[in-house]
C-alpha cells in the first residue's frame, strides 16, 4: 500500500524521470564511451593521477600552462578518487554528470514550479519544456559542466527563495552547498544565475534588507570559505596572465544570433537532428513562436493574480532577450560596451550562455500562464497543455532515436591507442609525444609522459618560432616546413620530445577529423616526416600509428654550463631522483660547483620559483628569501624555463651538503608558487566542510529531539 501512495502522490517526478531516460539511454549505460566535441575521452589512467597533481599548473598537456578553472578540482579529485578506487572515468564521469544531468533537468524545474504553483500537472508540463529547449540540448552535446549548472538553477533557485522564506540558519547553509556545487561545475553560468538571484531580492525583499542582513553576510563568508580551494590560489595571481589572455580575445559570433532567435529560444545550430557544426544558423522553426506569443499574450488578461511575479520574470526574459542577440540590432554596439566596462562581462565572448535567463523566465511564465488559463478557461488550458507536451516531445524525437548522435551514440577506442598507453606506463623515463598535426583524443596523456598537440603549439607555446617560416601556404606545408628548420631538432630536444606520432585516419568519428583543416592528408605528413634525418621510424609494438623517435632527447630536468638555447648545441647534465607533480619537480644534484644553469622544460611563468633545501609550505608564501632571486629565472628562446644558480653563492644561503672536495650536493625543487596557495585554500575548504558537516547535526539533532 505505501508502496501504491508512494507512486501515486509523485507520479509525475517518475514520468519525468522516465522520460529522462528514454532520452538519455546511452547515459545509464555506465560502461559506453561517450564523447563529443569539448567533451573529451578521459583515459583512466590520467585520471588516477589527478588527486596528486591537479591544482594550479595543467602539466599533462602541451608544454603545460596555468590553469583558470580551479574550481573544477574538487570534481576532478572525486573522480580520481573513485578510479583509484577501481572505477572507471566513463562511470564516474556518469554519476557525476551525465546522468544528473539527463534528470535534474526535469526534475529541478518541476520542484521549482510545484512550489510557484501548487499544480502538479502544469509543473510536470513547465519542466518538459525546461529540460527540452534547443539550448540545453545543445549543450548536452558537448558542454556537460554548462549543461549541469542549467539544470541545477531551478533547484539553486528554490534553495534561495526557501532561505527567504524560513531565513533559518539550516536552509542558508543548504543553500551555501548547492550555489557552491554550481561553482564547482561551472563558474561563468553562476555569474548569470547570481544576477538573477540578486535581482529577485531587489525586487521582492529589498524593504526587508535588515531583516535578512545577518543571514546573508554569514552565506557570504560561508561560500568564500568553501570555495577558497580555487579562490585563494587564484587571486595569488599565478594565472593572471592566461585569465587576461583569455578574457581579451574580443567577441564571437556576432552573426550567429539575432533578436527573433532569443525571442524564440532557437540555438542557432538546432537542426531537428544531427547539429550543425559549420557555423551556419538554422531556420527558426515555425512551432518557436507558439511560446512566445502565449507568453505575451497573458499580459493582456484582466485581474490577474500573477502580475507582480510574471513582471518580474518578464523583466528577466526581456534582460535574457536583450543580451543573447548579440551585436544585432537594436542598440548593436550594447553588447561591445558591457564586454568592455561591466565586471565580469569578460567571461561571455559570446552571448549563448544567456538563453538560461531566457529559459528559465520562460520557463516560469508558461507555468504561470497555465494556471491563469486553467482558472479562466479551463478548455484552452487543456488544449495548449497538449501542445507544449507534444512540442517538448518533438525536441526530444533526435535523442531518443539518437539521430543527434554526439554525446547520445557510444564510440569505441581503437585498440592502437590502448596499446600506445600500456607502452608509455611502463617507461621509466618522462619524455613528451608530439601529435602531429593534432594528438587523437584516444591518446594517452599524463603528468609524466604529456602528449603535445602541433596546432596548438604553433598557435600558442611556438608562435613566435612559427613566425619565422612562410604562413601563407596551407597547415599541413606550414608544419613541415617547421620541422626542416635549423633549430627544430634542438626545440623538440629541449622541449623534451622523445616521440613524433601520427594518429590513425578515424572514418567512423566524424567530430574529431584530425586532418580536416591541414589540406593534406594522412600519408602527406607520413611520407615528409619519412625524410626528415634527425627522426627515426621505430615499432615500439602498437600497431598502425606511425611513431618516429628524436633520440636526442632532453630530460624534463637537467642542467648546463651555459644557457640553454635552440640556435647551438650545449652539453647537458642529468639530475637525480626527479619527483613529478604537476606544480613541482624535486631533484637532486650531485658534486657541483661554480655557476651552473637548471633548465626545466616547462612553459615559462614567473609564478615557477627555485628552491634549494627542504621544502616548507607556509615559508613559500611568506618568507620572501624562501626562494631564489627572481633576476636568476631566465625565459630562454624555446619559451622554457631555466634557472643561474652560483653555487657557491646560494650555498652560502640555503642549505647544502658539502663534499670533502669543496663541491657541493643539492636538494632543489622547482615550484609553481601559487599551488601553495591552493594548499592553504584547500584546507580552509576541508575545515569549513566538517564544520558545517558537524553543524547540520547538531541543528538536526536539537530540532529533532528538542521538540520531544
Amino acid at each position: 500500500m505505501k508502496v501504491v501512495n508512494f507512486f501515486k502522490k509523485n507520479y509525475f517526478v517518475i514520468l519525468l524521470i522516465c522520460v529522462a531516460v528514454v532520452s538519455h539511454q546511452e547515459w545509464f549505460n555506465l560502461n559506453s564511451i561517450l564523447t563529443s566535441g569539448d567533451w573529451r575521452f578521459w583515459p583512466t589512467e590520467t585520471m588516477k593521477e589527478y588527486i596528486s597533481s591537479y591544482g594550479t599548473w595543467i602539466g599533462d598537456r602541451n608544454i603545460g600552462k596555468a590553469n583558470i578553472q580551479i574550481y573544477f578540482n574538487i570534481f576532478h579529485s572525486i573522480w580520481s578518487v573513485f578510479t583509484n578506487w577501481g572505477f572507471t572515468t566513463e562511470q564516474i564521469s556518469k554519476l557525476t554528470v551525465f546522468i544528473p544531468v539527463a534528470i535534474l533537468g526535469f526534475i529541478s524545474p518541476y520542484f521549482l514550479m510545484k512550489k510557484f504553483t501548487s499544480d502538479k500537472l502544469i509543473s510536470f508540463i513547465s519542466a518538459l519544456f525546461y529540460g527540452s529547449t534547443t539550448y540545453f540540448l545543445i549543450l548536452q552535446s558537448s558542454h556537460l559542466t554548462i549543461a549541469f549548472v542549467y539544470s541545477l538553477t531551478p533547484f539553486i533557485f528554490l534553495a534561495f527563495i526557501q532561505a527567504l522564506e524560513k531565513n533559518r540558519l539550516l536552509n542558508w547553509i543548504f543553500f551555501s552547498i548547492i550555489y557552491s556545487i554550481g561553482i564547482g561545475y561551472e563558474l561563468r553560468i553562476m555569474y548569470i544565475v547570481t544576477f538573477v538571484l540578486f535581482s529577485y531580492f531587489l525586487f521582492f525583499h529589498s524593504s526587508e534588507l535588515r531583516k535578512y542582513l545577518k543571514n546573508i553576510i554569514a552565506t557570504g563568508f560561508l561560500i568564500f570559505f568553501l570555495n577558497s580551494y580555487w579562490i585563494v590560489a587564484t587571486l595569488s595571481g599565478g594565472a593572471s596572465d592566461r585569465i587576461e589572455q583569455v578574457a581579451g580575445r574580443g567577441l564571437f559570433g556576432d552573426f550567429l544570433t539575432d533578436i527573433l532567435r532569443s525571442f524564440t529560444l532557437s540555438h542557432w545550430s538546432w537542426t531537428g537532428a544531427y547539429k550543425n557544426r559549420e557555423f551556419e544558423p538554422q531556420s527558426i522553426l515555425l512551432y518557436f513562436w507558439i511560446l512566445p506569443i502565449f507568453v505575451f499574450s497573458l499580459f493582456l488578461i484582466k485581474k490577474n493574480k500573477y502580475l507582480k511575479q510574471m513582471v518580474f520574470y518578464l523583466m528577466i526574459l526581456l534582460v535574457g532577450i536583450f543580451l543573447v542577440k548579440q551585436s544585432a540590432p537594436p542598440f548593436q554596439s550594447s553588447y561591445q560596451i558591457l564586454y568592455d566596462y561591466f565586471p565580469g562581462f569578460k567571461l561571455f565572448r559570446e552571448s549563448s550562455k544567456m538563453y538560461l535567463l531566457i529559459a528559465l523566465a520562460y520557463t516560469v511564465l508558461l507555468g504561470y500562464g497555465l494556471s491563469l488559463l486553467k482558472i479562466k478557461n479551463y478548455l484552452l488550458f487543456k488544449i495548449l497543455a497538449g501542445v507544449f507536451v507534444v512540442l517538448a516531445f518533438v525536441n526530444l524525437i533526435p535523442l531518443i532515436n539518437k539521430d543527434f548522435r554526439t554525446l547520445f551514440i557510444a564510440r569505441e577506442r581503437p585498440i592502437e591507442y590502448s596499446n600506445y598507453e600500456n607502452y608509455i606506463l611502463l617507461a621509466e623515463d618522462s619524455y613528451r609525444t608530439l601529435w602531429i598535426p593534432r594528438n587523437s583524443q584516444w591518446s594517452y596523456y599524463g603528468v609524466k609522459n604529456p602528449r603535445m598537440h602541433m596546432i596548438q603549439m604553433k598557435d600558442g607555446g611556438w608562435k613566435e618560432l612559427f613566425k619565422q617560416i612562410d604562413t601563407s601556404r596551407s597547415e599541413g606545408q606550414e608544419v613541415m616546413d617547421f620541422f626542416n628548420q635549423d633549430f627544430t631538432q634542438r626545440l623538440l630536444s629541449i622541449s623534451s620530445v622523445r616521440f613524433i606520432a601520427i594518429p590513425l585516419m578515424d572514418h567512423t568519428d566524424l567530430e574529431n577529423k584530425l586532418f580536416l583543416n591541414s589540406g593534406t592528408d594522412r600519408e602527406f605528413y607520413v611520407q615528409r616526416i619519412d625524410k626528415i634525418p634527425y627522426l627515426k621510424k621505430v615499432d615500439i609494438g602498437i600497431g598502425d600509428i606511425d611513431i618516429y623517435e628524436n633520440p636526442d632527447y632532453r630530460p624534463r630536468v637537467y642542467y648546463t654550463r651555459s644557457p640553454e638555447t635552440i640556435y647551438e648545441g650545449i652539453d647537458y647534465f642529468e639530475v637525480q631522483n626527479i619527483r613529478y607533480t604537476a606544480a613541482e619537480k624535486s631533484f637532486e644534484i650531485k658534486n657541483i660547483s661554480g655557476p651552473i644553469y637548471i633548465n626545466y622544460s616547462e612553459a615559462y611563468s614567473d609564478s615557477w620559483k627555485l628552491r634549494v633545501g627542504p621544502k616548507d609550505l607556509f615559508a613559500s608564501i611568506f618568507k620572501s628569501d624562501y626562494f631564489l632571486p627572481d633576476k636568476n629565472h631566465i625565459k630562454n628562446d624555446a619559451g622554457l624555463n631555466t634557472f643561474y644558480l652560483n653555487i657557491d653563492e646560494v650555498c652560502d644561503t640555503y642549505e647544502c651538503d658539502k663534499n670533502q672536495d669543496g663541491t657541493y650536493n643539492i636538494k632543489a625543487t622547482v615550484y609553481f608558487k601559487s599551488q601553495s596557495f591552493f594548499y592553504v585554500g584547500v584546507g580552509i575548504t576541508v575545515v569549513t566542510i566538517a564544520v558545517l558537516s558537524f553543524t547540520i547535526i547538531y541543528v538536526l539533532l536539537k530540532n529533532k529531539y528538542g521538540k520531544e
